[in-house]
């Protein structure tokens, strides 16, 4: 018979997994997660202490903080149910001090408590609020909801004990998370990385006398190593903001500030500590976003040098442009090869013109109830893409990345000396009258937004003006003629004046033309730069042999039947013909990659006498100072030989091979943000060896060197798919060579050696 009942989902205790580990899956970010509940707490001090570091099987992570704590109506109706969080706004009626604290919630997912999965199985928490006498001590083990995914979430057992006791350090009120049977090793280097990174996790720009929060690390153990340590590689102690500000950066900034109604913008200019001028604009085109500032710093080549003089680490490893919303980090902004504005991909497009990541470090913060930002659930993923996004992604492109860009690559020349012993450039007074005239002209576009534009007065004085500049020589022969009542002279000065506008006009149309004049230079030096590579390699063809031609054909006829099988294994593959992991099918793929880059290769090198198709005995250093030389030559991207004149670099290689390897190697170094690639060759009795060192980003904390040679496993987060350096350890093993990688401190290291025999 026909039946009509309610029905209700039930949720399995694998849902555990899937709100824990699984989705909150960096072990830092998962401390991260339980201090920005100890701050939403209303906390000052949070202390993360670590106890049998030697021993770790029984380590053990406690997080203390001093916030408001919990009674048991909070555990069993807050902590204890799945995905509530009170933070949320429509919830905050029902909490008991929400309403009191001024403190924006860092966080408002409600899974947070579910980063103890992360760190370790086994679970205590003590907790206890001002009014009560008692603790509330709350214990469970994750691993028992990992047992039987048919059981129900809500059969597995909590242990929970009330006991007249008191928390530790006297605190009358707070949380203390314990957590054991931890899932990874925790030792000095893990709670070094742990406390850079918490380094940038709270915003600089949060007033610490009105709103005090301390984190403090603790590890006895790791004490008698602190005493001789550097102060950047010391364990214990409380933890520092990073401010850049107070670094003491001679360079540019620009603050600009969206006021807390969304209705105005204010962006102010400076020039290594002077302000140039200060811009304040009706905010017409970002009108979702308010209570917004963004500060941004150029780093020049002093500036970087003194930023890793102080922080002990290059600006390149240390990240860019930081996004904070109500005080907390957002990640992964920020991140080193992190690029949220796609700023790199725009430079590509004009190096000379913009500015990379490489250029400029700064942050964002998002402050107040800005809900068109909400943070995806797995938190290292940023925030979902909204229209509130796209708008802030505006906003810093046009209102304060163009505006720094305008005036150091303009005005001051990218902020090179101004003599080749100088370490600063020009006096922005001394160029008063061309930063009028550049950024009149840049804001003509825009005069129904303008509110005010006010110049430094002590950048932009009328004494100033009258005594260096043209326009105020001629103020100065106004004034005379006025006193002495002369029409004759009248009448020649204003000639004069009249010749002068026309002057001034024609050299600002001037400055125009030349603009676009060095934008065509640059586009025929380019060109110029193919004509130069194509003159080349066809006047080695004049030489190539009818061999050489042939071996090319009979090369890419063999890749391309090999590619032909590999498509077709691929399409039986994603049609169910054949049954095959996703381990398999990406592994085809990688396959089907690899064979197109070869061919691509083979058939953009035929035309060259010196390639070849097959294994050779040649100088491997002689072929690649050519091919790097006069074949890939990248914007940006600075080259360096190593080698010793009096050594042979002979070895056993097939060139058009060594060609796909290197566009690798340059491929990833880009990705890294390097700008510097050094290539080291050393003769041993039975090889060469060839040595490729970046200065880029280098491999994260934690990889293992030996992986980035896998399927699938890629050192670019975000940007590749993990196929080129398994291809590479393919090439170089079919030519009878090894490949392996080395945990460089300078950068990422690739090592090649090739057999003499």
């Amino acid at each position: 018979m026909p039946q009509n009942e309610i029905m209700n989902f039930k949720v399995s205790s694998a849902l555990k997994n899937i709100i824990g580990r699984e989705l909150i899956n960096d072990r830092y970010i998962a401390v991260f997660e339980l201090v920005k509940n100890a701050y939403d707490a209303n906390a000052t001090n949070v202390i993360i202490k670590f106890e049998n570091l030697k021993e770790p099987k029984k380590t053990k992570i406690t997080i203390s903080d001093d916030g408001y704590g919990m009674n048991r109506n909070d555990i069993v109706n807050k902590w204890l149910f799945v995905a509530y969080s009170e933070k949320k706004p429509r919830n905050q009626e029902f909490a008991d001090y929400r309403n009191d604290l001024k403190r924006a919630a860092a966080g408002a997912k409600g899974v947070g408590r579910f980063s103890c999965d992360r760190l370790g199985s086994d679970l205590n928490v003590i907790t206890k609020t001002k009014e009560e006498e008692f603790v509330n001590e709350l214990s469970l083990n994750w691993d028992l909801f990992e047992k039987d995914d048919t059981e129900e979430f809500i059969n597995i057992d909590v242990q929970y004990n009330s006991v007249p006791d008191s928390l530790s350090d006297g605190r009358v009120c707070g949380t203390d998370i314990s957590i054991g049977s931890l899932r990874e090793k925790w030792d000095r280097k893990s709670i070094q990385d742990l406390r850079k990174s918490l380094k940038r996790l709270i915003n600089p720009d949060t007033d610490s006398e009105s709103d005090l929060f301390k984190i403090t690390i603790k590890a006895e153990e790791e004490l008698i190593n602190d005493v001789n340590a550097k102060s950047m590689d010391v364990v214990n102690g409380e933890i520092k903001n990073d401010i850049f500000e107070k670094l003491n950066l001679k360079t540019i900034s620009v603050i600009s500030t969206i006021s807390p109604d969304g209705k105005e913008i204010k962006t102010v200019l400076n020039d290594r500590g002077n302000c140039v001028f200060t811009l304040k604009q009706k905010n017409l085109e970002t009108p979702l976003l308010h209570n917004i500032k963004i500060s941004l710093y150029f780093l020049n080549k002093p500036a970087k040098n003194n930023f890793t003089r102080i922080m002990g680490i290059r600006p390149v490893r240390y990240g860019s442009v930081f996004v904070y919303k109500n005080e907390f980090r957002i990640f992964p902004y920020g991140e080193p090869g992190e690029d949220f504005f796609d700023m790199d991909k725009r430079k590509t497009q004009g190096m000379r013109r913009y500015m990379g990541t490489r250029e400029v470090m700064g942050r964002i913060s998002i402050l107040g109830n800005n809900d068109g930002f909400i943070e995806t659930t797995s938190r290292d993923r940023g925030f979902i893409k909204t229209p509130a996004l796209e708008s802030l992604k505006k906003f810093y492109m046009e209102d304060v990345l163009k505006i720094i860009e305008k005036y150091t690559i303009n005005i001051v020349n990218w902020g090179r000396p101004i003599s080749p012993e100088g370490e600063d450039w020009a006096d922005p007074a001394t160029m008063s009258n061309k930063i009028i005239s550049e950024f009149s002209s840049f804001n003509s576009d825009k005069k129904e937004k303008i509110i005010s534009l006010e110049y430094n007065e002590k950048l932009f004085s009328p004494e100033r003006e009258e005594k260096d500049s043209l326009i105020g020589s001629v103020k100065e022969l106004e004034r005379t003629v006025s006193e002495k009542d002369d029409k004759e002279l009248n009448k020649l000065a204003k000639k004069v004046k009249e010749h002068i506008d026309d002057v001034l006009k024609q050299n600002i149309n001037l400055n125009s033309e030349i603009e676009k004049k060095n934008e065509r230079i640059f586009k025929a030096e380019k060109e110029k730069e193919a004509h130069e590579k194509q003159i080349f390699f066809l006047k080695s063809a004049n030489n190539q042999s009818v061999e050489n031609l042939l071996d090319a054909m009979h090369s890419i006829f063999t890749d391309s039947c090999t590619l032909s099988e590999k498509i077709s294994q691929y399409l039986d593959c994603i049609n169910g013909l054949e049954k095959c992991s996703n381990e398999t099918k990406a592994h085809i793929f990688s396959e089907i990659k690899g064979m197109n880059v070869q061919i691509s290769k083979i058939a953009e090198l035929a035309l060259s006498g010196n390639i070849t198709f097959k294994k050779k005995y040649g100088n491997i250093k002689d072929f690649l100072e050519q091919y790097v030389k006069l074949d890939i030559i990248q914007p940006g991207l600075g080259y360096e030989f190593v080698f010793r004149a009096d050594d042979s670099y002979e070895c056993f290689f097939e060139s058009s091979k060594i060609g796909i390897i290197v566009d690798n190697i340059i491929s990833n170094s880009l990705k890294a943000h390097a700008d510097k690639i050094k290539i080291s060759f050393m003769n041993c009795e039975k090889s060469v060896k060839v040595s490729f060192l970046d200065n880029g980003l280098g491999l994260s904390s934690g990889v293992n060197v030996e992986q980035i040679f896998d399927y699938g496993f890629s050192t670019t987060k975000g940007k590749g798919f993990g196929i080129g350096l398994a291809h590479v350890k393919k090439i170089v093993n079919n030519m009878g060579g090894t490949v392996w990688a080395v945990d460089n401190p300078e950068g990422f290291e690739l090592i090649m050696e090739l057999s003499k025999k």
